[in-house]
């Protein structure tokens, strides 16, 4: 349903993504699942990386899954999801489903760049720090910038992890623009982002709309 926040990802970070599950059990028309996210770690192992959910037959639920991505994936990476039904004891029983996921829509910034995300339909200037100087020699970054910096804007609330680590990647986050409302924000997504900002992340909060975009 949703891969990254603001449509980015980083390697060597945590990495969101929000599925959406839809049971056609007929059986059993709520069903406790276990889902996990399986991506190889730098020893090669495959790491499972999951959750657990109540899904009823017929509507679709969504969740967030948060994984650890290697530092050197590619562009165009393929993972597995799997869904597994859980015993009363907590343990998994037979596979449900499964499906492979691909972070298509997105874009996967090196270790190296840092990431702004802005919540709200303003740019806030924010550009000036990723644009590329001119001329025949090719910089990475700015002038005077330690590291090339990508600006994920048009970030809703609604669409905010509900993990404090699904915003790690961001090294400040803004909020700012009239399409941002705090009442869209839920319980944990609220909590998510408070918790980012207790754990050393940056929160800028514009005050006024103002003209300058």
């Amino acid at each position: 349903d949703q891969f990254g926040v603001g449509s980015y990802a980083r390697g060597g970070d945590i990495a969101a993504v929000r599925l959406k599950l839809t049971s056609r059990l007929t059986d059993s028309p709520v069903v406790q699942v276990w889902v996990h996210w399986e991506v190889p770690n730098a020893d090669g192992d495959i790491g499972q990386y999951g959750r657990t959910i109540a899904i009823t037959t017929g509507q679709p639920a969504t969740v967030w899954l948060y994984a650890p991505l290697p530092p050197d994936v590619g562009p165009t990476p393929v993972w597995a999801v799997r869904v597994y039904e859980l015993q009363q004891d907590g343990q998994r029983r037979a596979e449900l489903g499964a499906a492979r996921i691909t972070p298509l829509g997105a874009t996967m910034v090196d270790p190296g760049v840092s990431l702004f995300g802005v919540i709200g339909d303003r740019r806030l200037e924010l550009d000036r720090y990723s644009v590329q100087p001119a001329g025949p020699i090719l910089i990475t970054r700015p002038y005077g910038a330690h590291e090339g910096v990508r600006v994920a804007s048009g970030i809703r609330p609604s669409t905010l992890p509900d993990r404090w680590y699904g915003l790690r990647q961001f090294e400040m986050l803004a909020w700012a623009g009239s399409a941002s409302r705090p009442q869209d924000l839920g319980v944990d997504q609220a909590e998510a982002i408070r918790e980012y900002v207790l754990r050393g992340g940056h929160l800028v909060i514009v005050l006024t709309d103002g003209n300058n975009e």
